[in-house]
């Protein structure tokens, strides 16, 4: 049971680090498209903090990346059923599925595993590509 726990708190801080990532993305491409710094822009304003901050919420298999009122991904905790299409196995912890609805994830490939290098590649401000 122990290990259970520390698996999911470790998956946890990876959650938090991929909405943080998605965060920074969003300024980056802000700082990028309105040519002013993000502190400049109008997404700074207290109003539409919440339109950009990115949530997660923890589910019996996933976390849901959440951001204004939209499902932009998730992370697998305990790997359901279905088939990873790429590699013709199950899903592992810490893969990154991208969304098919508020409720579902796409179940066909990961787009990459939180516990591996280079999983950045495949997350966007926009959600998990």
């Amino acid at each position: 049971m122990e290990t259970i726990n520390l698996t999911e708190k470790l998956l946890e801080a990876k959650a938090m680090e991929v909405a943080a990532f998605m965060e920074a993305d969003f300024k980056a491409y802000c700082t990028r498209c309105y040519d002013e710094t993000f502190e400049d822009s109008m997404w700074a304003k207290e109003e539409n903090h919440n339109r950009w901050k990115v949530t997660f919420e923890k589910g019996r298999n996933f976390f849901r990346f959440v951001r204004d009122g939209s499902c932009n991904g998730f992370l697998v905790i305990n790997p359901p059923k279905g088939i990873d299409n790429k590699t013709g196995e199950g899903f592992n912890r810490g893969d990154l599925l991208m969304a098919k609805s508020w409720k579902a994830p796409a179940k066909n490939f990961a787009r990459g595993n939180v516990l591996d290098e280079g999983w950045e590649k495949n997350v966007r401000w926009t959600g998990v590509l």
